[in-house]
């Protein structure tokens, strides 16, 4: 059981990061009807998400904007999210949304 679940957990890893590289490629394409880039409109998402799922700083947008709390370079594509030790995070049942 313990491989099925480590190889759903890449599965779905690999997916993440596909979905992140391609809307990184389209992060300055104008999203309607907000007026905002692709990396401004993911970066609204994942701060929602990040106010609902605990005092933990675990969602992360397209592009590292704070290396002091994520192991990318400022700027660069942020393609899984990770701690400062270049760790994924690992999240609870209710933390899934």
């Amino acid at each position: 059981m313990a491989n099925g679940i480590a190889g759903l957990a890449t599965s779905a890893t690999a997916h993440a990061a596909v979905e992140r590289f391609l809307l990184y490629q389209l992060r300055n394409s104008i999203i309607q009807p907000f007026g905002e880039t692709a990396e401004q409109v993911f970066a609204r998402v994942s701060a929602l998400r990040d106010s609902l799922d605990g005092p933990q700083l675990d969602d992360q947008g397209l592009v590292n904007a704070d290396s002091r709390n994520i192991a990318v370079p400022d700027g660069f594509v942020n393609m899984i999210p990770t701690n400062i030790r270049g760790l994924t995070f690992s999240r609870t049942p209710q933390m899934h949304h």
